[in-house]
């Protein structure tokens, strides 16, 4: 088993009903992750269960449906550490010749729906970045200002001023 690195994150995986995305949700979750997968896939649902796995239809394409799904995902879980941009289509051969209607689906799918994703996403990440860096702010004011006079204790030392610092040679 291997190393639990993502121990209590929340991630979701685009493009995870099967192969790179699949495997990346797989691999997330073997990692300590609670993992949604999206893809417009329906066996999505069928592909991804299991402990702390599961997969949701969702077309990236849409941004009604894509904030809908990222929204479930934040109140079913209390929060999103991971997202994995993964979702995107490729056919082979077809970028020259290809026709108007292709190569605009091409361009949603692969950039303007993982642009729109991360710009969903932003926003929330900000929020959650400014509080804790106020959080770290008030505790390093608290921590300047004395911490006795808010009822908190900082650790005291409880070494003998006396001895020197380090390891003693002398047993």
């Amino acid at each position: 088993m291997s190393e639990q690195i993502h121990a209590n994150k929340i991630a979701i995986v685009t493009g995870a009903c099967g192969g790179i995305g699949r495997a990346t949700a797989e691999r997330l979750r073997n990692d300590g992750a609670t993992v949604v997968g999206l893809d417009i896939n329906p066996d999505v649902v069928t592909n991804l269960t299991g402990e702390r796995l599961s997969g949701a239809v969702c077309d990236i394409s849409d941004d009604a449906a894509l904030k809908t799904a990222v929204d479930k995902v934040i109140a079913d879980h209390g929060g999103l550490d991971l997202i994995v941009a993964n979702a995107g289509i490729f056919k082979s051969g077809e970028y020259i010749d290809a026709e108007t209607d292709s190569w605009d689906l091409h361009l949603k799918i692969n950039l303007t729906a993982t642009q729109r994703f991360l710009k969903l996403l932003h926003p929330r990440t900000q929020e959650e970045r400014q509080a804790a860096q106020h959080h770290h702010h008030r505790l390093a004011q608290l921590r300047r200002s004395g911490t006795r006079r808010f009822g908190l204790l900082r650790h005291q030392s409880r070494r003998d001023p006396t001895r020197p610092r380090g390891r003693s040679r002398a047993r």
